[in-house]
């Protein structure tokens, strides 16, 4: 009994072509007959259509918004006052190389001609303090 690599062989050899898809049976009948069996797929059947469920028309029901409760104004809070100059205690701890960077762009905002007055001034202030702890640490005061 040839296999079906035999039987492949023996088709291809004939010059029969169409027998990749069948089996050994398959294979054996072609090889005897040298034609092909024409097996016809089976067709579908159609599908029947599915009646969609009636849709029921929604109520509409006009609802009037509810007047919302007035909310009672909170106290204002007194802002709390803005630290302008930095305590010496603040300044006292920081290193010698911090404090010269820190002077170095104070001058900087004192030289810059984009900055406000205001700012200015301010700038000015804490120069002169930082110059005064650069001072101290150096112990030239």
């Amino acid at each position: 009994m040839p296999t079906i690599c035999e039987l492949k062989i023996q088709l291809k050899n004939k010059g029969i072509k169409g027998y990749s898809n069948l089996n050994k049976s398959g294979l054996e009948k072609l090889l005897a007959t040298g034609k092909k069996e024409k097996i016809e797929p089976k067709k579908p059947e159609p599908k029947k259509p599915v009646p969609k469920p009636a849709m029921k028309k929604a109520k509409l029901k006009i609802v009037e918004p509810k007047p919302e409760p007035k909310k009672e104004p909170k106290p204002k809070k007194e802002p709390k006052p803005k630290k302008e100059k930095p305590q010496k205690s603040q300044i006292d701890n920081k290193s010698l190389a911090t404090l010269e960077r820190i002077e170095e762009k104070l001058e900087n905002v004192v030289a810059d001609k984009s900055v406000t007055p205001a700012e200015r001034e301010r700038a000015k202030k804490q120069l002169a303090l930082y110059r005064a702890a650069i001072d101290k640490k150096l112990g030239l005061k």
